[in-house]
C-alpha cells in the first residue's frame, strides 16, 4: 500500500511538472497558420505535439487524484475534522480564498486587470513568432495544398514560380505536390521554400479615395492586415499617419500606431474591422 501510495504521489507530481510546463509553451507558442507554415517547432516538439502533451498529461492527473484521493481518504478526513473542530467561525483564509476563486473567474469573463493582461502577453507572444513577410502565409493552410493551387490563389504565373525555385535549389518533381511535400524533400519549410517565389507575388497598390466598410473589410480578410502594427495597416488602407492618429483620438480610441489592429481592437471592445473603419474615417 505504501508503494502504490507512493507512485500516485509522484505521479501527480510529475503530470504536474508536465501539464505546468506544455501550458506554458501553449502560452506562447505562435498562431497555428504561422506554425504550420514555418514548421515551428520547441524541444523537438511541433504545435500539435505540445498540445496532445498538456492534454494527456492533464488526463492523467484527473486519473491519479481519484486513487491519491482513495488512499489518502482517512488522513484527509481526520485533518478536515481537526480544523472543523478547532475553527467552527469561518477564517479569514476561507474567504480569501473564495474571494481569489472569484476574482479569476471575473476577470476571465470581464477582461478585468491585471490578470487579463496574461492573456494580452500570449497574443502578443504568439504575434511575435509573425513579425516578418516570410513568416506569414499567404492564406490558412497554404503548405497542405498543391504548389500550382497556391500559384493561381496568389496569381503567380507556373513557369516563373518554378525557375525561381529551380534557381534557388528547390527543385520541383511534380507542381501538383503539396508545398509542404517540395519544401521537405528540399529540407526546407513551407515558409523556405515559399521564399523564393515570394517577391514574385503581385503587391496590391495601396487603396486610394473613399473607401466602404465592405472594401475594408476585403482588405483585412486578405492581407492580414490585423497582425501588423496600426500604422503599417493605416498606409496599406490608403491612409495617412497623423490622419489615423488624429481620427482615433477623437473618438476616444488608443492611438498607438506600434500596436496591432486586433491587439487595439480588443481593446476598445471593437471588431477589427469597425476599428479599422473608424480610424480611416468610413461611414
Amino acid at each position: 500500500m505504501r508503494s502504490l501510495r507512493a507512485l500516485t504521489s509522484l505521479s501527480l507530481v510529475v503530470t504536474l511538472l508536465l501539464m505546468g510546463g506544455s501550458g506554458l509553451v501553449l502560452w506562447i507558442l505562435p498562431e497555428g497558420r504561422v506554425a504550420y507554415w514555418t514548421d515551428w517547432q520547441l524541444l523537438g516538439l511541433d504545435k500539435h505535439q505540445w498540445g496532445d502533451l498538456h492534454i494527456l498529461s492533464s488526463w492523467a492527473m484527473l486519473a491519479a487524484m481519484p486513487l491519491h484521493l482513495y488512499l489518502n481518504w482517512r488522513p484527509l478526513v481526520r485533518h478536515l475534522r481537526q480544523r472543523v473542530d478547532r475553527a467552527v467561525q469561518p477564517r479569514w483564509e476561507l474567504g480569501l480564498s473564495l474571494g481569489l476563486g472569484l476574482w479569476l473567474v471575473a476577470s476571465a469573463v470581464w477582461g478585468l486587470p491585471p490578470l487579463i493582461w496574461l492573456s494580452d502577453l500570449s497574443e502578443l507572444a504568439a504575434e511575435s513568432w509573425a513579425e516578418g513577410g516570410a513568416a506569414e502565409p499567404p492564406f490558412g493552410h497554404a503548405e497542405e495544398l498543391p504548389l500550382v493551387v497556391v500559384l493561381e490563389r496568389m496569381d503567380v504565373p507556373v513557369d516563373e514560380a518554378l525557375g525561381a525555385l529551380e534557381a534557388a535549389g528547390v527543385p520541383v518533381p511534380d507542381p501538383r505536390l503539396p508545398l509542404r511535400d517540395i519544401g521537405a524533400a528540399a529540407g526546407l519549410t513551407p515558409a523556405g521554400a515559399w521564399a523564393p517565389v515570394l517577391p514574385l507575388v503581385p503587391v496590391s497598390p495601396a487603396l486610394s479615395g473613399p473607401l466602404t466598410l465592405d472594401q475594408v473589410r476585403a482588405q483585412l480578410s486578405g492581407a492580414r492586415l490585423g497582425l501588423r502594427p496600426l500604422r503599417a495597416s493605416c498606409l496599406a488602407l490608403g491612409g495617412e499617419e497623423a490622419d489615423c492618429a488624429r481620427r482615433l483620438r477623437g473618438a476616444g480610441l488608443p492611438d498607438d500606431l506600434d500596436r496591432t489592429l486586433r491587439a487595439a481592437a480588443d481593446a476598445a471592445g471593437m471588431r477589427p474591422d469597425l476599428f479599422a473603419a473608424t480610424m480611416l474615417g468610413v461611414e
